[in-house]
């Protein structure tokens, strides 16, 4: 390595060790900020992925320490053979817990099996080496720290390209971080090891400022990840309370609701009640026109509910051809209204299929499930308005009933 040397007078030598103390000041702590953030995302979210970018982090930090001194200026300028003996550990730590993170994050045991077995080999020769070099192997040692620094900026690159190709979104980010290190640690070792150039340390203060945005760009990465992840426990628990058929919710979702619906109660003391419909005769449906028009008539329900109740009512399909919502209103008639306008549409809008008019009808059974007196069950709730559901159709079917505590109640 060339090095340059420029005098300063004392001030000029004051100011520009403050411009430096500033640069390491922003360096270091940026990183700071990215390990506990990364340790926030790991302990909340529960994903060793974030832990192994904090580890990672760690890892960068020593690097870097050790190689612009400050480490040796102001944390350990006891420990000589640490810091002089200890550079080829510190750089076999770094290879690997970067492979490592990378590993991981990139998914490469399930999207690049190979390519992970490939990075396992590599971190079990960076642990070689670092007992090695316990062991006190110098120079062996030295060959490998700098052989696998080098491999680190072609093979992490090449998997982060091909798991991005291959449909893994935010492995651009680890791409783009690692092309970005790699240019600046290559041009490092470069200086460092012939005389090519005559840089001096600039090189390796391009290097740090590449390894600062390959961080920066890795916790994008890792941002996205975390934001994809979410969004696929979101979509998960919606699939999970949603019925496939008709888009509405399930009688999971109903369950949920209801539990909801107690706490809310507290603030909000408008009485709730349950709505179920049924539709007579869908079995003589499907056996006439078919399955196909079975569903295409359950679909038709679906969009009827939603088209008529309100965003904050609760429309589910609770089973087979029944489905239930559960709503706050000021009085039962107004549910009874809600039930009518349900019962009278769907049985003038008959579903076509093919050449078919397929006419069909409905009940309704109403239940006042909760007011600021009463909290049933959720199992009781259901019985009232299976027990009005029952009445209305006993009474000839195409009719709503409410449910009274001791007789079931008619619309006329």
């Amino acid at each position: 390595m060339t090095l340059g040397f420029t005098l300063d007078t004392p001030p000029a030598f004051g100011a520009r060790q403050q411009r430096e103390h500033l640069g390491f000041g922003v360096f270091y702590g940026a990183l700071s900020i990215m390990i506990i953030m990364s340790l926030i995302f790991a302990i909340a979210l529960k994903q060793r992925n974030a832990a192994y970018y904090a580890v990672f982090l760690l890892s960068t930090i020593l690097f870097w320490l050790k190689l612009n001194g400050i480490g040796f200026q102001y944390l350990w300028p006891d420990a000589v053979w640490w810091h002089n003996e200890g550079f080829h550990i510190v750089y076999l730590l770094f290879v690997g817990c970067a492979l490592q993170f990378s590993k991981s994050f990139l998914q490469l045991d399930s999207l690049a099996p190979r390519l992970n077995r490939v990075f396992a080999t590599l971190q079990l020769l960076a642990l070689a080496g670092i007992v090695a070099r316990l062991l006190g192997l110098y120079e062996p040692v030295l060959m490998l720290s700098f052989a696998l620094l080098v491999v680190l900026t072609f093979v992490i690159p090449f998997a982060s390209y091909k798991v991005w190709r291959d449909g893994l979104d935010y492995a651009f980010w680890s791409l783009l971080a690692w092309l970005l290190y790699a240019v600046g640690l290559l041009l490092s070792i470069i200086s460092a090891s012939t005389s090519l150039f005559s840089w001096g340390m600039t090189p390796l203060f391009y290097a740090q400022v590449a390894s600062l945005l390959e961080t920066l760009f890795l916790m994008i990465g890792l941002s996205k990840w975390l934001i994809q992840l979410e969004l696929e426990r979101q979509k998960a628990i919606s699939q999970a309370n949603e019925d496939a058929l008709t888009g509405l919710g399930n009688r999971r979702r109903l369950q949920l609701a209801f539990t909801q619906l107690k706490d809310a109660m507290v603030i909000d003391h408008r009485p709730a009640f349950v709505l179920m419909i049924d539709l007579d005769y869908f079995k003589q449906i499907n056996d006439t026109f078919g399955h196909d028009a079975g569903d295409k008539v359950l679909t038709e329900v679906g969009s009827l509910l939603l088209r008529i109740c309100r965003e904050s009512d609760v429309v589910t399909r609770y089973g087979g051809e029944e489905f239930a919502i559960l709503l706050r209103a000021q009085d039962v008639d107004t549910v009874v209204q809600v039930a009518e306008r349900i019962r009278v549409e769907f049985a003038s809008s008959p579903t076509k299929h093919h050449d078919h008019m397929i006419e069909h009808t409905l009940c309704c059974g109403i239940a006042e499930i909760m007011n600021i007196d009463q909290q049933p069950s959720v199992q009781e709730m259901m019985k009232h308005a299976d027990e009005a559901l029952y009445q209305a159709k006993a009474a000839g079917r195409n009719q709503s009933h409410v449910y009274a505590h001791k007789q079931p109640h008619h619309i006329v």
